[in-house]
C-alpha cells in the first residue's frame, strides 16, 4: 500500500503520527481584453454570437479553468515551515 507523501519533498508522511499541513492555493485571472484583438467593433458581436451558438456544447469547466483554479497540496512540517517563510520561492537578490 502506498503511503502519502509530501507534495514538495516526496517524503512519506505518517498521517496518524506526524504533523502535516494541507495547503489550498486559489488562482484567479485578472486583466482585460485589449481592443487590438478585434479588427472592428462588429467583430466583437460576431465572436459573441459564435460563442453563444456553441455554448450548449461547451461546459462551464472549459471556461473556468482559464479564469480560476484551486490547487491542493499536502506538506510535511519542514516543508510547511519553508513555504510560510517564502511562499513564492523568491531568491534573495
Amino acid at each position: 500500500m502506498a503511503h502519502p507523501t509530501c507534495d514538495r519533498c516526496q517524503t512519506e508522511v505518517d498521517l496518524g503520527r506526524e504533523i502535516h499541513f494541507h495547503i489550498t492555493i486559489e488562482i484567479e485571472a485578472g486583466g482585460f481584453v485589449e481592443s487590438d484583438s478585434f479588427d472592428e467593433p462588429t467583430d466583437r458581436f460576431d465572436r459573441l454570437e459564435e460563442t453563444l451558438a456553441n455554448a450548449d456544447s461547451t461546459c462551464d469547466a472549459d471556461f473556468e479553468e482559464a479564469w480560476f483554479q484551486s490547487k491542493q497540496y499536502m506538506l510535511c512540517q519542514p516543508c510547511y515551515q519553508k513555504y510560510v517563510r517564502n511562499p513564492l520561492a523568491k531568491t534573495n537578490s
